[in-house]
């Protein structure tokens, strides 16, 4: 079952630095699109874990996440290490991780 604990379990797994989810991305073959919630790396690695929510997007700080199509969405505060790694990636730190 998913819960918004295995959701933030999930992103705190990512690493503690924006450097360490870098590291988890690129061993995982997850890229993303700078500037685009629906396109970043954190989006794509959380979908690819959970193919079944109806919507995942990332924000400045936090990631949504709408389970059901007729669900509440959840607000789920990005770990340090993810949100860093969100704010490194928009500023193209890791041109890597782009498509």
């Amino acid at each position: 079952m998913i819960t918004k604990t295995t959701i933030r379990k999930r992103l705190e797994k990512m690493g503690e630095t924006s450097t360490d989810v870098a590291i988890y991305m690129a061993k995982n073959n997850v890229v993303g699109r700078p500037g685009n919630s629906s396109a970043c790396p954190i989006h794509n690695a959380l979908g690819r874990a959970y193919p079944k929510l109806y919507k995942i997007s990332v924000g400045l700080h936090e990631v949504f996440i709408t389970p059901k199509r007729d669900g509440d969405t959840w607000k789920i505060p990005l770990p340090r290490g993810a949100n860093d790694f969100r704010l490194d990636f928009d500023q193209d730190r890791f041109p890597k991780l782009q498509y």
